[in-house]
């Protein structure tokens, strides 16, 4: 790969790192359920409210410092992760599922939201 396609990839892993970043800071530190969609959160009980945005803000918080350890990497050592990316991936997934099936019941719209759609 060139070095130009190189720092293009650098360039966007870190933009998508900072955007997961962002989002889990919101999540996390200021709490911030309302840039969910309102079906991810309308089961969540008002006592679990505030956990809930935390569990999928980790989940966000894992893939972007993956995103970011895999430009590092990549800048250091001259070697793309792709095994890196996909594990972090997936544990950042894994999480946010959890925190879907924990909070909220299941990963798919509400029976409520579905029908007004129809």
């Amino acid at each position: 790969m060139t070095i130009k396609g190189e720092t293009m990839e650098n360039v966007i892993f870190l933009a998508i790192g900072l955007l997961l970043l962002f989002y889990a800071y919101q999540l996390i530190i200021k709490h911030n359920i309302k840039i969910m969609h309102d079906y991810h959160y309308q089961k969540v009980n008002d006592s679990q409210k505030k956990a809930y945005p935390q569990v999928v803000g980790l989940g966000l918080f894992v893939m972007g410092v993956d995103y970011f350890l895999v430009v590092l990497l990549h800048i250091l050592s001259g070697k793309f992760s792709a095994i890196l990316i996909l594990l972090g991936t997936v544990l950042g997934i894994g999480i946010l599922i959890y925190g879907q099936y924990r909070y909220n019941g299941s990963i798919m719209r509400s029976e409520e939201h579905t029908s007004e759609l129809q």
